[in-house]
């Protein structure tokens, strides 16, 4: 619900929120040159914190645009692309010797596509509990080889 609201909306409404409480609470009285100063200098406090909020959030803004960014791909080069590797194509297959890890080979055809430039070295063929033979190449392989996971 708050999601879409600024920070200078939200402090507003903190501002009347409040300033709206303390009329409520306190007690119906006349009112003196005294209660107008201490109004004001409410006022400015909030004004105060209400700037000061937005100065803070501004500098956060900014420190987080010149730092590490976790949703940035380091590997757009071309050269470097070429040796990122679907991370939807890792699959864990139970055999009768165990869990064995492995890239996909369709699903690398499917979603990579540059399959003959992968390492021979790296292949393997698992049969598993089913008696299914399933194709692909070894996961740890190809990461000496080079080679990366990427979420695309």
């Amino acid at each position: 619900m708050f999601r879409n609201l600024t920070n200078r909306t939200l402090a507003a409404v903190l501002a009347a929120t409040i300033a709206m409480t303390g009329f409520a609470a306190a007690p119906a009285r006349a009112a003196d040159s005294g209660d107008a100063a201490k109004i004001a200098a409410g006022l400015a406090a909030l004004f105060i914190i209400g700037k000061a909020l937005e100065d803070n959030d501004r500098d956060y803004v900014h420190r987080r645009h010149g730092g590490y960014n976790p949703n940035h791909n380091r590997y757009r080069n071309p050269h470097h692309a070429r040796k990122n590797l679907p991370a939807k194509c890792r699959f864990v297959f139970n055999t009768r010797h165990g869990r064995v890890p492995m890239m996909g080979q369709n699903c690398l055809v499917k979603n990579y596509g540059k399959i003959n430039h992968l390492p021979n070295h790296c292949r393997i063929n698992v049969k598993t509990k089913k008696g299914l033979m399933r194709y692909g190449y070894k996961p740890h392989c190809l990461r000496n080889n080079g080679y990366r996971l990427v979420n695309y």
